[in-house]
C-alpha cells in the first residue's frame, strides 16, 4: 500500500512499507531514491508494491497424442511480483479447447485436426490476478499443420 502523499510521515512508516532498517539511507536505497538531499517528504506517495507480471511458455506441440487426429499440448504460466496469492485464467483461440488446468499454472490444450490437409493456428492467453486485484496477461501463438488427420506444429 502506498505511503500517504502529504501530512506527517515517519521513518517507521517508511521502514514498514519498504522493509528497510529505520534509517534514511537504508530506506532511500530500498525505495530506489537518490541518497543526496533525502528527506521524509521524498517518500510521499511511494510504494514498495510492484504489480504482477506473467510469462506464458508453451511446450512443443505433439507433446502427446493418444489418437492420430487429436493433438494435446501444454503451456505453463510463471507469475511474479504482485501481492498475495495468484489466480490464473486461461483462454485459447483457433479451434483449440482447454482440456484441463483452468485456474492453475499448467494448461493442457486439445486440438482435433480435421481429416483434410491444412493448418490451423491460434493463441493461448493467461491472465494472472494477484491478491490486490491487479492483473497482467501474456499470450503465445500456436500452429498445427496436418495431412489427413494427425499433425505436427509448433509455437511462435
Amino acid at each position: 500500500m502506498a505511503l500517504q502523499s502529504s501530512g506527517a510521515i515517519s521513518i517507521n512508516d517508511i521502514a514498514i512499507e519498504f522493509g528497510c532498517a529505520k534509517d534514511m539511507l537504508s530506506c532511500a536505497n530500498a525505495a530506489g531514491l537518490s541518497t543526496s538531499n533525502i528527506s521524509l517528504s521524498s517518500f510521499y506517495g511511494l510504494s514498495a508494491y510492484t504489480p504482477p507480471s506473467i510469462v506464458v511458455t508453451p511446450s512443443q506441440i505433439d507433446l502427446f497424442s493418444p489418437t492420430s487426429d487429436t493433438v494435446y499440448f501444454e503451456a505453463n504460466a510463471s507469475a511474479s511480483n504482485g501481492s498475495g496469492s495468484y489466480s490464473y485464467n486461461w483462454a485459447v483461440t483457433g479451434g483449440a479447447t482447454i482440456h484441463n488446468g483452468q485456474g492453475t499454472t499448467l494448461l493442457v490444450v486439445k486440438f482435433n485436426t480435421p481429416s483434410n490437409t491444412g493448418s490451423s493456428n491460434g493463441t493461448i492467453t493467461c491472465t494472472v490476478t494477484d491478491g490486490t486485484g491487479s492483473t497482467a496477461s501474456d499470450s503465445s501463438t500456436w500452429a498445427v499443420a496436418y495431412e489427413g488427420g494427425g499433425g505436427g506444429g509448433g509455437f511462435n
